[in-house]
């Protein structure tokens, strides 16, 4: 604990100005009132209306959503994490591969937000981090897709019919940014 007994450190940042606020909680379940606050605060004061909250899928935060439902404040909630899930959703893949691959997931969604812009954010915070767009941004693919991947090492003459390469699924664009060797 601080020498003012907090034990919890709870930042809120706002998307479009990168606007930061801290506080600092003696135990998680202060986080719904501290929030609860900073929403009204900015709704008469800025004429702010607070339209989303991005967080995860912790107890404290599914409190904080129960409190926003019963004040009526319309404020959806999001995760990355439900990105995750629509992904391999959307891939098709099998419960069992599911959670195997979340972690995959996660990071190619992590990836895709960091290259999202909006009309009130032109530039994406990839670019805005690094000075220049993604080298991935150019070649997306979709998570979970299955193609066949070359074998240019195996340079043997085969029949026209033969298998050219192997079966790969395509897990996350290059995690060193000035490389293009996907996963």
């Amino acid at each position: 604990p601080s020498y003012g007994q907090a034990k919890f450190w709870l930042l809120a940042l706002d998307d479009c100005t990168d606007h930061g606020w801290s506080n600092f909680l003696k135990k998680k379940s202060d986080l719904s009132d501290k929030i609860l606050a900073l929403i009204k605060d900015l709704k008469s004061k800025q004429k702010v209306t607070v339209k989303y909250i991005r967080c995860d899928d912790a107890g404290e935060n599914r409190k904080l959503e129960e409190a926003c439902l019963k004040e009526g404040l319309g404020i959806q909630f999001a995760t990355l994490y439900c990105r995750v899930r629509a992904t391999m959703d959307s891939a098709g893949l099998p419960d069992k591969l599911q959670k195997g691959l979340w972690a995959e997931c996660a990071n190619t969604a992590t990836m895709l937000e960091n290259m999202i812009m909006t009309p009130t954010k032109p530039v994406s915070s990839f670019a805005q981090l690094y000075e220049r767009d993604p080298t991935y941004a150019r070649s997306l693919k979709s998570f979970g897709d299955i193609g066949v991947m070359a074998n240019h090492a195996d340079k043997k003459i085969q029949g026209k019919l033969a298998d050219r390469g192997k079966v790969a699924m395509f897990l996350e664009c290059p995690v060193n940014h000035s490389s293009d060797v996907y996963r």
